[in-house]
This record gives C-alpha cells, sequence and structure tokens, in this order.
C-alpha cells in the first residue's frame, strides 16, 4: 500500500548513501594527494634534468680546457679539435670561443648565429631547440687581455684571415687602452671579455625529462580512472538501491497481496449473501423511507464486490499463456466489455498477434474504463499498430490529463483519483502487461488529454 512506512529499508537506502558519499571522499582525497605527488615528482624530475644539463656542460668545459686551455695564447684549431673530438661522445655538437663579435675558433655548426650579447651574464645555458647552448664564465687575461710578449694569437680559419690579426679587440686590446690594461668598472659590460661556446645533445636529461613527463601523465591518467571508477561504483550502487528498494516493495506487495487474496476470498461468498438478501429486502419493503436504505446497502455491497474482483485480479498468479489472437476480435471484445464510447484505428493493426486474450482484454477494458470516467461524455480512442516489431496499443481521452509528477503514482495499488474506485485497475493492467515482457506508460497527448501507451514484444 502506499504510504506504509518501512524504517528498516529507509535506514538501508540512508546508509548505502552515507557508503556512496565515503568512497567519493576517499577517491577525492586520493585524487589530491596522487595529483600532488605526480606533480611534485614532475617538478622535482626537471630541476633534476636541469642538474644533469649542468653536469654535463661543466664535463664539456672541463675537457675544452684540458685540449685547448683557454691561454694565453689562446687556442688553435687542431687543439680544439681534439677537444670536440674527446667530447663527441658526450653529445657535442659545436664549440667556439667566441668574443663580441663573434666566433674566433669553432668547431662545428651552430643552430643559430653566434653573439655573446646574446646571453645574459647571469646565464649558464639556453635551449635551443633539442640542443643545449653553454657558456663558459669570462676567463681572465683571454685574448685581448693577456700581456704582450706573452705570445701571439694563432691564426684564424677561412680566407683572408692568415695575415696579423686586426688589432680591434678580438686578437689585442681595444684601441685606446694599452695591452695589458683590465677594462675599469662598467667597461667590461660594454666589451665583455671572449667565452667558450658548445652546444650539445642532453641525451639523459632528455630522457629523464620524458620519463617525468610520461609518469605525469600517467598519474594524471590514473586520477581520472579513479574518478570513471567512482562514477561507475556510484551508478552501480545506485542502481542496486534501486533494485533492492523494488525488491522489498515487491515482498511488499507480495505479502499483502497474499494477505488480500485470503481477505477478499472469505468475503465473497458473505457479501454475495449480503447483497441478494439485501436487493430482496428492496424488493418486498413496501415503504420508500425502508426501500432507501436496503437500496444503499445494495450499492455497498456492490462495491465491496467490486474491490474484492480487483484485489483478486491483482493477486493472481501463474504465468500469461500467449496464443495467436487477432488483434481485431480483441479490440471490438474490449470495447463492447467498455463503458466508454469508442473509437477505433486498426488501419495499421497486424492481423495476429500472440499474447493471452482473456488477460490483455482485461487491460483494455480497464483502460477504456478510465477513459469514460476522465471524459463521460467525449469518446475515447483507440489505435493499434507495430512498431520496430512491437505492437503498440494506445488508448486517448479527452479529460484532464494526468500531471506529471503523478504519472509514475497512477500504477501503484489503491491509488486513484475517484472518489468510488479501488485504485486497482491500473495496478492490475501494469501487472498484466509486465508479464507479458511489455511496457505501460501515462503520457500527455498534444491534443490534450491523457494517452496510455501499452508495448507488446
Amino acid at each position: 500500500m502506499t504510504g506504509v512506512s518501512d524504517p528498516p529499508a529507509r535506514q538501508t537506502r540512508t546508509g548505502t548513501q552515507r557508503m556512496r558519499w565515503v568512497f567519493v571522499a576517499i577517491c577525492a582525497a586520493l585524487s589530491i594527494v596522487l595529483a600532488g605527488s605526480v606533480l611534485a615528482n614532475f617538478l622535482g624530475a626537471r630541476q633534476l634534468a636541469d642538474t644533469v644539463v649542468r653536469g654535463q656542460s661543466a664535463m664539456l668545459f672541463h675537457l675544452l680546457h684540458r685540449y685547448a686551455p683557454p691561454g694565453p695564447p689562446p687556442p688553435d684549431d687542431a687543439s680544439l679539435r681534439r677537444a670536440f673530438d674527446a667530447g663527441q661522445e658526450l653529445g657535442l655538437t659545436y664549440a667556439a670561443l667566441a668574443n663580441p663579435h663573434g666566433a674566433v675558433v669553432e668547431v662545428g655548426e651552430p643552430t643559430r648565429g653566434l653573439a655573446l650579447s646574446d646571453a645574459p651574464p647571469e646565464a649558464e645555458f639556453e635551449r635551443v631547440g633539442g640542443v643545449v647552448r653553454a657558456w663558459s664564465r669570462q676567463p681572465p687575461g683571454l685574448l685581448g687581455d693577456f700581456p704582450e710578449g706573452k705570445g701571439r694569437p694563432p691564426r684564424r680559419r677561412g680566407p683572408g684571415l692568415d695575415g696579423p690579426p686586426p688589432r680591434d679587440g678580438r686578437f689585442g686590446p681595444p684601441p685606446g687602452r694599452p695591452m695589458g690594461e683590465r677594462p675599469g668598472p662598467g667597461r667590461g659590460a660594454a666589451n665583455p671579455g671572449p667565452r667558450f661556446v658548445i652546444e650539445f645533445v642532453p641525451t639523459q636529461a632528455q630522457a629523464m625529462a620524458d620519463r617525468a613527463l610520461i609518469d605525469l601523465l600517467v598519474g594524471l591518467g590514473s586520477i581520472v580512472v579513479l574518478w570513471v571508477g567512482a562514477l561507475a561504483f556510484w551508478k552501480l550502487s545506485q542502481r542496486a538501491s534501486e533494485a533492492e528498494s523494488e525488491l522489498t516493495r515487491k515482498q511488499h506487495l507480495a505479502a499483502l497481496g497474499e494477505m488480500s487474496a485470503v481477505i477478499a476470498h472469505e468475503l465473497r461468498n458473505p457479501l454475495a449473501s449480503l447483497k441478494g438478501h439485501a436487493q430482496l429486502l428492496h424488493e418486498q419493503a413496501g415503504e420508500a423511507k425502508l426501500q432507501r436504505k436496503a437500496k444503499r446497502v445494495v450499492d455497498e455491497a456492490v462495491r465491496l464486490q467490486a474491490l474484492t474482483n480487483g484485489l483478486l485480479d491483482f493477486v493472481r498468479s501463474g504465468r500469461v499463456q500467449p496464443e495467436t489472437t487477432v488483434v481485431g476480435e480483441l479490440v471490438r471484445e474490449s470495447v463492447a466489455g467498455a463503458l466508454a464510447t469508442v473509437e477505433t484505428d486498426l488501419d495499421a493493426a497486424p492481423k495476429t498477434w500472440k499474447l493471452d486474450r482473456a488477460r490483455m482484454r482485461q487491460v483494455l477494458v480497464n483502460l477504456l474504463d478510465n477513459a469514460h470516467h476522465a471524459a463521460p461524455e467525449t469518446a475515447a480512442e483507440v489505435s493499434v499498430r507495430v512498431d520496430a516489431d512491437q505492437l503498440v496499443i494506445e488508448v486517448h481521452d479527452w479529460g484532464p490529463g494526468v500531471p506529471e509528477e503523478k504519472r509514475a503514482q497512477i500504477f501503484e495499488p489503491f491509488h486513484t483519483g475517484r472518489t468510488h474506485g479501488t485504485g486497482l485497475g491500473l495496478a492490475v493492467c501494469q501487472r498484466i502487461v509486465h508479464e507479458h515482457g511489455g511496457t505501460i506508460r501515462c503520457d500527455e497527448h498534444p491534443q490534450g488529454g491523457a494517452l496510455f501507451t501499452v508495448t507488446l514484444p
């Protein structure tokens, strides 16, 4: 029955809902911890990769200083080539000694133009695509600052550079400053000294950065999977809770049905006897007042008989027995047994369909009676068609319709909107349709009124 409280079921639903929220909170906490962990690992790996790059550049500069000391005098091509060959195993692709005007001595091809003014004084290395360009710290007493008589710079490679080097600051002190004089404050920034420049491929650092990126993506993917799992758990838990509630409701209705069947069966014979004697009293009573009272007893007995018959129909057990049925005859028999005036549309109806004829006739009669009570002065409409290999029966009335929030409740037992209704007609319809493996629903018709749709496989 509707409105009957079920404290154990309510406590079970509350416990299940609390468990779902606890699971979501745990997933949120794990997501935050996992996100923080993978982000910290990613940033740490990036810092470690920078450290590896610095270490690799330090090793390469050590080779340069070992095979091609910065001077004075500055290194020549052969010494720089030896240093370059030794550093290729460490990923070295370019080495040069550069001043503000460009490379003085170089081996290999740079990735872009070379100028000391491009590198900030505080920068130790910069990334150029997949290659790292590193600048050594400016060594004292190199090139333009080495004392006179301590050696001359070697000749540069390239055409037109075999003569004596120009004294423009690249191979000697700038004009206006004696040889060996140190630049004063503020002059070093305008005319920085020469520095070693190298370019190398940071294979180990790049591998570490790629692995850190992969770990970050795996961590973020794990968070997504965790939340997908949480959402799936929420949905499954919700469905399990709904299924459990539905099972509890069905068990409750089954127990109620058994009890109602016993009561209806026990009341059936006394009611028949009461009705017969009341009708006899109504016929034999001489006074009008006594006749009215006997008539009231007869009416109430008839109403109780309808209630007991409805209860017995609702709790009737046993499977449906489908058989090949002529659909047109079934509809005409149902219309003949209903209270309403009915307009039928059987143009798209199939000739036969396999169903339980007697019980589907009961469904149609109940739906047509409901249509009659909703709009007694207007003819109901019945149409039958086949849609996607399913038999579709529609009953349309011109009444006020059913509010959307009550469309699921009208199929519950003992739910009725009429003063003298039993509330079992639509419940019986739903049970019979479900036993056929079909569905029944109530919608609003586009032209007004209620539209009941029965779909049978």
